[in-house]
């Protein structure tokens, strides 16, 4: 595992990733959790590879959750 890590990019910052999701979901009008899978997608793209899907759901389903 520590081999494969030196090959992956660093991970993204928590508040940095927020702010990510705070702009997706000011872009995709999201406001429901009938909108988490577009806003998550969406953020993916933009994190290409620095964010783990389950910490982006986390904050996603917070967000929208109210």
């Amino acid at each position: 595992m520590a081999i494969l890590t030196v090959y992956l990019p660093p991970e993204m910052d928590h508040a940095q990733l927020e702010g990510i999701v705070d702009e997706v979901i000011a872009e995709t009008g999201a406001s429901s959790m009938k909108d988490m899978g577009t806003v998550i997608k969406a953020v993916m793209a933009r994190t290409a590879g620095q964010a783990e899907g389950g910490v982006v759901s986390a904050i996603v389903k917070g967000k929208l959750a109210g």
